[in-house]
Formats: C-alpha cells, structure tokens, sequence
C-alpha cells in the first residue's frame, strides 16, 4: 500500500510551530488539541498543515485518507460542517491512534467549496471532552472567524506550500472529485431544465407541476416521480392531469412533445 512519507525538511512541518502559535488562543478558549488545514485539488494534489509535526507525519506514513472521508451531500454545499463519527470503516483506525497517541476524539471538519478544490478545516478535542459539538454548534461565527484569520494570517505560508504540494493515492482520497463532478454538473442541468419550463409555462403552472413536468419529460414514470418528490402516485397523476389540460394538450406524448420543443438543446 503506497503511504507518504514526507522529507525532514519538507516544508508542510515546518510550519507546525507557527500555526501552533495561531491557534493558540483559540485552543485556549475552546478547549482543542489540533487544528488540520487541508486544501484539496481534483488532480489528487494537497496541502495539510497543522498545528502537531508529529501527527502530520504519522498520519501519512500511516496511508490514512485526507480529510476524513466526507459525505456526498456534504460536498454539495457551499460550505458545511462534518462531525468525523467513529463508525467510517475507512477512517476508523486514523481516529483510533488519534485518539490513543495524540489525545484527541471528537472532530469536527469545516468544508468550504471552491472552484476546482475543498479546504477542509479541522479542529479536534481531547478524549472524554463531552461537550465538543455544542461548543462548535454554539459558536459557529467564532469558528468560520478564526477560519477567515488564519488564511489571511498565513496567507504566505498557504503561497509557499502551493509550491510542494503532495500527490495523495486514491486510497488516501477524503472526496471523490469524480463524484462530486458529475453531481455539480446533473444538478446544474436539473436547474437549467426546470428554468427554462418555468420560463415556458410560468403563467400557467405551479412550481409543483413544474417539478411534475420535468421528471416526465426525464422519462419517469407517475409511480418514479412519486418517490422522489415525497408525495403519492394518484396524486402525480391529478398534477399531470392538470398539468395536460392548462397546456392544451390530451395525452402523455403530446405533452412531452410539447416540452421537449422548448427543451432540446439542454435533453
């Protein structure tokens, strides 16, 4: 199994002192033990600091996943907040020597979305500390603030590692890019379907029926539309039912003929 096995004078632990004096008083004030800075890139390439050499070091040697893997839904937002749960099969011994050789339990990451990358911010507590997600829920501005003062009090070390950037192997991923991509671009047609049928249609359908609509001319049957949209299957059909009547049309076909004719540039 390929591992990372980072240079004496490579330069990501070379800066654990400095984000250690960073971190301080927010350490202080909170009650944490590590702070993990990850910047991750869809060619595989990184950035990790934090405020603990060791760990740093260890943790790649080890080949353990950067970040923690990370929920899909997650990954989705803009930004959110992921609490790393001790039941990730991939993840589970990572947490484990967290836990025994560095004194730290629960952590919770920052994800923050960018173009063409994720920086996920880590902030770890001390094993037995029970009140670690109440102090991240309760103080979600103090956190997203330290967030912001770091990169901008780092901003130089951050330039700097962009220059010695690591290659994770897949099995050391946190996010599927591969994923991740081609979800962005599925909703982003999504919107763009459902736009141009509101468009269409506006003045005569509901934002409900629009929905109805779109997962028709998907191809979806009454019964498939009904499962995703929650709701019932006779009640699909009332909507498509109305849905004929408002446009003028009298079957399924036509309606989806109908569509399709705003539609066929984006299906």
């Amino acid at each position: 199994m390929n591992t990372i096995n980072l240079s004496k004078n490579h330069y990501f632990p070379l800066t654990s002192p400095i984000i250690k004096e960073l971190c301080l008083p927010l350490f202080s004030k909170y009650h944490l033990t590590m702070f993990v800075y990850v910047k991750y890139y869809q060619d595989g390439s990184c950035i990790i600091l934090c405020n603990n050499e060791d760990w740093l070091r260890y943790h790649l040697a080890k080949g353990y996943p950067v970040p923690a893997p990370i929920p899909l839904n997650l990954l989705e937002k803009k930004e959110a907040f992921h609490v790393i749960s001790n039941g990730n099969q991939r993840f589970q011994q990572a947490k484990y020597d967290l836990m025994q050789k560095y004194n730290s339990d629960q952590a919770v990451d920052f994800i923050i979305k960018g173009n063409n990358f994720y920086e996920v911010i880590c902030f770890a507590f001390p094993v037995g500390y029970q009140d670690a997600i109440n102090a991240i829920v309760n103080n979600l501005d103090a956190f997203k603030q330290f967030t912001a003062h770091f990169k901008e009090r780092a901003a130089s070390l951050l330039d700097k590692a962009e220059e010695n950037k690591v290659i994770l192997p897949s099995h050391m991923t946190g996010i599927d890019f591969s994923l991740t991509m081609s979800q962005t671009i599925a909703n982003e047609q999504t919107i763009q379907v459902q736009d141009r049928i509101k468009a269409a249609f506006n003045k005569t359908l509901s934002s409900r029926q629009v929905d109805v609509l779109y997962h028709t001319v998907k191809g979806k049957t009454a019964n498939d539309t009904a499962i995703h949209m929650g709701l019932s299957r006779r009640t699909i059909e009332h909507y498509l039912v109305d849905i004929k009547n408002k446009i003028g049309v009298t079957s399924k076909s036509e309606l989806i003929q109908v569509s399709i004719d705003y539609l066929k540039d984006l299906i």
